[in-house]
């Protein structure tokens, strides 16, 4: 199958599953001054990145689930906007500390994903 096709699946697949996971974590979102949401989802779009690059799939799997599935799911733009917002709102520490999780849980768990995938 045509690598723009498999791409264009996936991160219709990755997209769809985003918009259903914030809907479902809408509740919590609006009692937490994180973003769980966001957080989530990046953090699990690391971790299948990581276990990706573990098992070394054919370049049709890499597309799909790759550049496809988690490039819909994930989501860098959300992540600064309510980063932005955050601080922007007075929240300056509540930023500073989701920041700091997902840059530091999104390395740690790209790194799981792989050790995952190599063995």
């Amino acid at each position: 199958m045509n690598l723009t096709v498999l791409a264009g699946l996936g991160a219709t697949l990755g997209a769809l599953s985003r918009f259903e996971i914030m809907n479902l974590f809408k509740p919590l979102n609006a009692r937490m001054a994180i973003p769980y949401s966001t957080l989530l989802i990046n953090l699990g779009g690391s971790f299948i990145l990581g276990w990706l690059t573990g098992i070394s799939p054919t370049i049709e799997w890499q597309t799909f689930l790759g550049a496809g599935f988690c490039g819909g799911l994930t989501t860098f733009s959300t992540w600064m906007n309510e980063s932005i917002i955050l601080m922007k709102d007075g929240q300056r520490r509540d930023g500073m500390i989701y920041d700091g999780l997902s840059l530091l849980l999104g390395v740690i768990l790209a790194g799981l994903g792989y050790l995952l995938g190599i063995h």
